[in-house]
């Protein structure tokens, strides 16, 4: 027989197939194996958390398929103490089983502030320091005096506060402030503001929040302003107060409302809001 006499043999041919085929069933179980340890393509959908304690992820046995890390802790006057306010990745990511998912959790224990010195500032001012503090303004109070427009005074729970004081962060303070005359300006345009924004912009314009209504459930928690009464274009005196109506900003179309605000603001100015008999109705 040649050199290459064994080309010719039968057998040589069934050991390279056996080979072939021993060596694509231990490629195929390898990535059989890495695929089961990976989860490769098992992906969930990861639910929102918000609001939910830890007790209740265990409940719900969301800690058998997700690792809770806590990173921080803050205070919140929105949800309960212990429960879940910021997560991430956000809700409806697709993550693995077994992901580390970073979760900020609303402190225990409310945290403490202190009062500012807004004395003799500008109301504008005021609620800028009151709002980096994490204070709230409760009502705005004019009375006559030469410092136009300046905080005079500030009060909590009816009580004389001065700068410095320690407060519960998220306490809503009441400001005197000086009025040199009746000078009336327009009420400023709220429409398509959160509740947050529209109200620091009613009290940084020197005038009181007044009742806020709600046109459906959802406007509590992502609601905007469809509505105000007064009117942007009405003449108001300092510490006059604005109502503000509210709807969900995900159900309602509040980009075709500004854009018929920007078109035709007078037929704007008429519309009034129509309520069905359960509308949810705060009065602050």
């Amino acid at each position: 027989m040649g050199f290459l006499g064994f080309l010719t043999e039968k057998k040589f041919y069934i050991h390279i197939g056996l080979s072939i085929l021993v060596t694509l069933v231990i490629i195929f179980l390898s990535f059989k194996l890495i695929k089961a340890y990976t989860r490769y393509g098992d992906a969930f959908v990861l639910p929102d958390f918000t609001g939910l304690t830890m007790q209740q992820l265990e409940e719900k046995r969301y800690t058998s398929k997700f690792d809770f890390v806590v990173t921080d802790s803050v205070f919140s006057d929105e949800y309960s103490p212990g429960s879940i306010v910021k997560q991430n990745p956000s809700a409806g990511s697709k993550v693995k089983e077994g992901r580390n998912v970073y979760i900020t959790l609303v402190a225990m224990m409310p945290e403490m502030t202190s009062m500012p010195d807004i004395k003799d500032l500008t109301v504008r001012q005021a609620v800028s320091y009151l709002k980096n503090s994490g204070l709230k303004i409760r009502s705005l109070r004019f009375v006559p005096n030469m410092a136009d427009n300046a905080v005079i005074g500030h009060y909590f729970n009816r009580d004389t506060i001065i700068a410095g004081d320690e407060l519960l962060s998220g306490s809503e303070v009441d400001l005197v402030v000086g009025q040199a005359g009746n000078v009336k300006s327009p009420a400023p345009v709220l429409m398509g503001m959160t509740e947050n924004e529209a109200i620091d912009l009613i009290h940084m314009s020197s005038f009181n929040l007044g009742k806020i209504s709600y046109r459906d459930t959802m406007a509590e928690k992502d609601g905007r302003v469809y509505f105000q009464s007064p009117g942007w274009s009405d003449e108001l005196s300092q510490g006059d107060y604005i109502d503000i109506f509210l709807r969900s900003g995900s159900l309602y179309n509040f980009d075709s409302l500004l854009r018929l605000m920007e078109t035709d603001s007078a037929v704007m100015e008429d519309v009034a809001p129509e309520f069905p008999e359960d509308t949810l109705i705060f009065e602050e």
